[in-house]
């Protein structure tokens, strides 16, 4: 069976050569939707298992079936993942490919145990450590796939790690295997435990709020949104969401100039997927204060960049009027959740394009002071922001 993978697209005439600061820039701006899209195709698709008798491409299927390895498995697991390993770190691309491929074989077999994933990700972690440190990236992006999958405390901390890298490209390849530890920690028998998911979305909210690349903060967004299965698990992914996003926010209104088209998409695309969690019947009842007040902030700072932003004459109108329609249905869906109250009516998209039109800043101003005002609803019980927060 075909195995799909991000890395198909890093073939050597695809990959990222070394250049000055700008040319790397504009080739990786190129190259990430294509890698974006690999990654979460192959996440949400899933790699089908061989064969028994070629799990891994020769790892006896007892091996990677046993609930507890013995002495003799676990060295024959090390050997193995030696082997593949050492195909990681060689100069040819195919060989890269090849033992990531075998890796990740072994861990995707339905009956692939959790003692046996342990024992990878215990054979495996100093090596993932030092693969993701390489300066090739076609390398450190195979790495990233491999410790997704694998999934265990061995591996998630290069994942974490790789979230800050100085390559746009690499910190979108480690959200994306992100989502899949978050994902596996789903599972009726993780080998990462639940209650390790929250720390780990904490870090992906972390990176968002100062993120400087609007394709790898949509990266985030989808592993954040990711945990959809798990309905009290993608709650408190929400609300992880909803802090990164209203930070992100904060941080694009004080930059120079009109936040760019690709920025604008993300911040919906953001406050969109905490629409849905919003509107699912299985959350009502379940969401917090603190879950009101950090969604809250979120769509009153997309408010606040739309006044700000929104009429300045390079300024991406289009964009920013579904975002602030989005953020007008999550405020109104948000406080009818949290007070009990009857939904307000959404006006603010219309406002909005009424003012463009007459070129009225103060007019649109006006509207928005309703949420985001000195006085505004933000600025009350259940939410209590500081008015300055939200000021020009």
């Amino acid at each position: 069976m075909p195995t799909h993978s991000p890395t198909s697209l890093l073939q050597p005439s695809r990959r990222l050569p070394t250049a000055s600061p700008r040319r790397e820039h504009r080739l990786v701006r190129g190259w990430l939707p294509a890698l974006a899209i690999g990654l979460f195709s192959a996440a949400l698709a899933g790699i089908g298992p061989r064969a028994a008798a070629q799990v891994g491409g020769g790892l006896p299927p007892e091996v990677v079936r046993a609930a507890s390895p013995s002495t003799e498995q676990v060295e024959v697991i090390r050997k193995f993942v030696a082997e593949q390993v050492a195909k990681m770190k060689s100069g040819d691309a195919s060989a890269v490919e090849a033992g990531r491929t075998a890796l990740v074989d072994v861990v995707s077999d339905p009956a692939a145990t959790v003692g046996f994933k342990l024992q990878m990700g215990s054979a495996i972690g100093a090596d993932l450590d030092q693969l993701v440190a390489d300066k090739d990236q076609h390398r450190v992006v195979n790495a990233l796939f491999v410790a997704g999958r694998v999934a265990t405390r061995n591996t998630t901390g290069a994942l974490e790690r790789s979230l800050g890298h100085a390559r746009p490209a690499v910190r979108l390849a480690a959200a994306a295997a992100l989502r899949d530890v978050l994902v596996s920690t789903s599972t009726p028998a993780p080998p990462l435990p639940r209650n390790q998911a929250p720390a780990l979305m904490a870090r992906l909210s972390q990176q968002l709020a100062g993120e400087t690349d609007a394709q790898v903060a949509q990266g985030i967004i989808r592993a954040l949104d990711g945990t959809r299965a798990d309905a009290a698990l993608h709650l408190e992914a929400m609300q992880s969401l909803a802090d990164g996003l209203a930070r992100q926010t904060a941080r694009l209104r004080k930059q120079k100039g009109p936040a760019a088209g690709a920025w604008v998409d993300a911040l919906a695309s953001g406050l969109n997927a905490i629409r849905l969690s919003l509107i699912n019947p299985a959350n009502a009842g379940k969401m917090m204060p603190v879950f009101f007040k950090s969604v809250g902030a979120a769509a009153g700072q997309s408010v606040a960049l739309v006044r700000d932003q929104g009429f300045e004459p390079d300024a991406p109108v289009v964009a920013l009027g579904n975002l602030v329609g989005t953020a007008d249905t999550v405020l109104v869906f948000n406080h009818a959740a949290s007070t009990g109250q009857a939904p307000e009516k959404q006006t603010l998209k219309d406002d909005f394009s009424k003012a463009r039109a007459a070129n009225d800043r103060s007019a649109f101003a006006g509207s928005a002071d309703k949420w985001i005002g000195s006085s505004g609803l933000l600025t009350k019980a259940p939410y209590g922001l500081p008015a300055g927060d939200l000021a020009p």
